[in-house]
């Protein structure tokens, strides 16, 4: 008898093991593939979806407007990538709370200024519309950029990690 069908065998004459997605008070685990947040997608009044990226909203970004959410009135924050990118291929980001509590941002089409008084519908899953990739300006602005943000999560796991005793 083969190795796989005696461990079916044994699973199946009523082992006592305990089924591995649940905990000892029966509750589901959460598997290492759930995903923390729903995938989230908006649709503006216009038809035009976008992905709504989880992720806290940032620090020094002013308000630029405000926009609708399911009917509910919400402020948003825009940031963009020219810094990093040529003029004909920036990309602004619109960032925002979700009535529901959820941070962060949608990705506008390329050189397309985010506007204040547009009603969104906010829709679980994953949307048809790709968001445009990031261009880099050249290869030493994108190495950079990189360097950069591996430099800040440093800091920040460093500053969350205990310090062992």
């Amino acid at each position: 008898m083969s190795k796989k069908s005696k461990k079916f065998d044994a699973t199946a004459e009523g082992s006592n093991e305990q089924n591995p997605a649940t905990d000892a008070t029966g509750e589901a685990k959460a598997s290492p593939f759930t995903p923390k947040n729903p995938a989230l997608y908006l649709v503006d009044q216009f038809g035009n979806q976008f992905k709504f990226t989880h992720f806290p909203l940032p620090k020094k970004a002013a308000v630029k407007g405000e926009i609708t959410v399911d009917g509910t009135p919400v402020s948003f924050q825009v940031t963009s990538n020219k810094g990093f990118t040529t003029e004909t291929t920036v990309i602004n980001y619109s960032w925002m709370t979700l009535p529901s509590g959820a941070t962060g941002y949608i990705a506008h089409d390329y050189n397309r200024e985010p506007e204040a008084n547009i009603g969104f519908t906010v829709h679980e899953g994953k949307t048809e519309r790709k968001d445009p990739a990031r261009v880099p300006k050249d290869d030493v602005v994108g190495a950079q950029r990189v360097e950069k943000f591996k430099t800040t999560m440093s800091t920040r796991k460093a500053a969350v990690e205990p310090t062992p005793a």
